[in-house]
């Protein structure tokens, strides 16, 4: 009896440990990098200056310390503005889209879509 109650209590511990553990983890689903700044205008034109950072697979537009978002700048904007890894500081004209998952792997809550570039000054290399 003893032995069947090891096997039975060692058997719900495989099943569920991986269970309890996971529900301890962040959702892969969820955005990482966010944009808390109340004075984005989602969904109309406006205008927005910070630091573009452009590198394989992570490239993000820093409006404030309390906004990143994702750039859908086109490839014939993105190569006015750089042609490999560097930081840029640009001023643009877009839209920011509303809440959702963009960019690589979903990790930016908040794209914007670039419609004009009005300055762009390259800051390093």
């Amino acid at each position: 009896m003893i032995r069947v109650i090891v096997h039975v209590s060692a058997v719900v511990a495989i099943v569920l440990g991986p269970l309890v553990c996971m529900s301890e983890m962040p959702n892969p689903f969820q955005p990482l990098i966010n944009c808390d700044d109340p004075n984005v205008a989602e969904g109309k034109s406006a205008i927005y200056s910070g630091f573009y950072i452009h590198e394989f697979e992570h490239s993000s537009f820093r409006i404030s310390d309390h906004c990143e978002v994702w750039l859908d700048i086109g490839d014939d904007k993105c190569m006015a503005i750089s042609n490999k890894d560097c930081v840029t500081f640009i001023t643009v004209e877009g839209v920011m889209s509303p809440r959702g998952q963009f960019g690589h792997l979903g990790m930016w809550d908040r794209e914007l879509h670039v419609t004009t570039i009005l300055q762009i000054e390259k800051v390093k290399e």
